[in-house]
């Protein structure tokens, strides 16, 4: 053909002539520790090339290691444009998403990856891929605070599956002894942390087999982990075997779960038909663990339920001699709304709310306190002859919770006047 027609060509064959010669240039100059030379090198390589995956390969680490943290997200998106397949690129692209807190895209990115059909569902890189995924959806659970959307929980459950099944045939997925090794000391990979994500997933089955591997674990110590076991049955309808775990954890006599595993005990017993037996389960108990003040309010709890109210007051104030134990006034104020007693349950109330604790259960029985505006009547007129007794005893928080409750209900004058006193 004519000279002139070959001319792209032969300019397309140099500019990938030069390209390499810079891409050479750079593997030189990076093999020496000259690390920006070589970055403007492969930068020079691209402009040329723009694309050779090769040079891009090369290209992305170093834009990182270097800082440039912006060109190294756009040249490593290029990549994936060119290569979509290219797990190094992907796992580096996510890990720096990661880090800019990205953590969607970032989970987008490892997806892919595992997603692969370069990955093997049955190797060591599908396990660590899925502990990285399950790494970000817990870091997305906590930025939410609560709000947590629920398919990222799915998510995060969807992945620890793989990790669970891998931490327990290990030879399933073809682990050597490191790796094995590394899943055992990652605290994400952990038994109980799985278990409580698998949990509030609701798979329920797997949750069961992540909690009795962490019970064989610790069985020097196997309370807390019984207890969280016993949820796991609960969760499944298996009641028996809920409870003679829940029996576990009650026998070490551990305080760590606070009320939860003696309401939990109420809920077993109810959805068995035995709810009539929980009072005299409790007193068992109680009377087991004497030092144990929250399984005693509990209690104090249960003669309320029952109109022992006596009993359950004179239970407190044993337990709450010589100390401001919030919990146990907030239990004694719940006593007096029963009785309509305004004068003890505005100072059981203000003594709940000095010490700061138990203002969840605080909170409720206000709620409920507003809406009786005769009661609200009797509370503001306790306080009002609080004022004129002795004005000093009516500290900051009794005159804010007149004040509060006046409000709620509508009373503005004995609002603002305690507002003022507070």
């Amino acid at each position: 053909p004519p000279r002139s027609t070959l001319f792209p060509y032969t300019t397309l064959f140099r500019s990938h002539k030069d390209a390499m010669a810079w891409f050479m240039s750079g593997r030189l100059k990076q093999s020496e520790s000259r690390f920006a030379e070589a970055l403007s090198d492969y930068q020079m390589s691209i402009k040329l090339d723009p694309n050779s995956v090769e040079v891009y390969r090369a290209l992305v680490p170093l834009a990182f290691a270097l800082g440039d943290t912006d060109n190294g997200l756009k040249y490593a998106q290029k990549a994936i444009e060119l290569d979509p397949q290219d797990l190094e690129i992907l796992r580096m692209l996510a890990e720096q998403l990661h880090e800019q807190q990205q953590l969607g895209k970032a989970a987008e990115y490892l997806t892919r990856a595992a997603s692969s059909p370069k990955v093997k569902k049955d190797s060591a890189m599908y396990v660590m891929f899925n502990l990285q995924l399950a790494a970000i959806y817990m870091e997305m659970t906590k930025q939410d605070k609560g709000n947590t959307d629920p398919a990222v929980v799915e998510k995060a459950a969807d992945a620890y599956i793989v990790v669970l099944d891998a931490r327990r045939n290990p030879t399933k997925y073809n682990l050597d002894f490191q790796t094995r090794s590394n899943l055992e000391r990652q605290p994400l990979a952990g038994y109980e942390v799985m278990g409580d994500v698998l949990m509030v997933a609701h798979r329920t089955a797997q949750a069961i087999l992540a909690f009795e591997e962490a019970v064989k674990a610790n069985h020097d110590h196997p309370g807390s982990l019984s207890f969280n076991l016993a949820q796991a049955y609960f969760q499944s309808k298996q009641y028996d075997q809920a409870l003679k775990n829940l029996q576990v954890y009650l026998d070490a006599q551990l305080q760590g779960k606070g009320r939860q595993p003696y309401e939990l005990l109420g809920r077993i017993l109810k959805a068995t038909g035995k709810d009539a037996e929980l009072l005299s389960r409790v007193q068992e108990i109680a009377k087991a663990d004497p030092r144990n003040a929250t399984l005693q309010y509990f209690l104090a709890d249960q003669y309320v339920a029952s109109g022992k109210f006596k009993e359950a007051e004179e239970l407190i104030h044993r337990v709450i001699t010589g100390s401001c134990d919030s919990e146990g006034w907030v239990s004694l104020a719940a006593i007096y709304r029963k009785e309509n007693n305004a004068d003890k349950l505005l100072d059981a109330l203000a003594k709940g709310l000095k010490g700061q604790k138990g203002t969840n259960r605080l909170d409720h029985l206000l709620v409920e306190i507003q809406d009786d505006h005769k009661l609200v009547d009797a509370i503001i007129a306790a306080g009002r002859k609080l004022q004129a007794a002795d004005k000093s005893k009516v500290d900051f928080f009794t005159a804010y919770l007149v004040a509060r409750l006046a409000g709620r209900a509508q009373k503005m004058d004995a609002a603002v006047e305690f507002y003022t006193q507070a």
